[in-house]
């Protein structure tokens, strides 16, 4: 009895920690990660320190992007930075996350590994762009899911029609 009742445990603490593990991404947040985000808060959030360098001296906007862990996801985060019109204070904000880790989820359920008819068919009603993505020797296409809400989207990246990443951003248009 005792025997059962411990793997009983251990069961559902492997089940707890993968829950725990999985990052729901959404057009408005990226586990709680959220678009146009301070470097303070995001640093925050990760328990790091991450370091940009200074902007350019004749101020024009500039992206960075870092390479980082959250909830044992590995992430390119990409950073805006510029400096404010009135109080020329330089700002950095999180402009886009992108990932390959298979812990990352879609409130719908979409996730890598998934074929992109079913990705098209869960989103079936939602503003989507379909198109290919030109790579060497392969057959690859993203699927883009804009949110007019927010000002934001999801990119779906597919070789061989298996999603192998997602991608939250800020639409480019309204980054600039």
């Amino acid at each position: 009895m005792n025997m059962i009742r411990s793997f009983t445990i251990i069961i559902l603490l492997i089940v707890s920690a993968k829950l725990n593990a999985q990052i729901t991404v959404t057009t408005a947040r990226f586990g709680n990660l959220k678009l146009g985000s301070s470097l303070d808060s995001v640093n925050s959030l990760l328990g790091q320190k991450i370091k940009l360098p200074a902007i350019r001296e004749d101020g024009e906007f500039s992206y960075d992007t870092i390479y980082t862990t959250y909830r044992s996801a590995t992430l390119r985060l990409v950073f805006y930075q510029h400096l404010h019109y009135q109080t020329k204070k330089l700002i950095t904000e999180l402009n886009s996350i992108y990932s390959e880790s298979n812990n990352v989820i879609t409130k719908s359920g979409i996730k890598t590994g998934d074929n992109k008819f079913e990705v098209i068919k869960k989103l079936d009603g939602m503003f989507l762009t379909i198109q290919p993505e030109k790579e060497i020797g392969k057959n690859a296409s993203s699927v883009l899911l804009y949110d007019r809400d927010n000002s934001n989207r999801l990119t779906f990246y597919f070789r061989e029609n298996i999603l192998y990443a997602i991608e939250f951003a800020m639409n480019i248009d309204d980054a600039c």
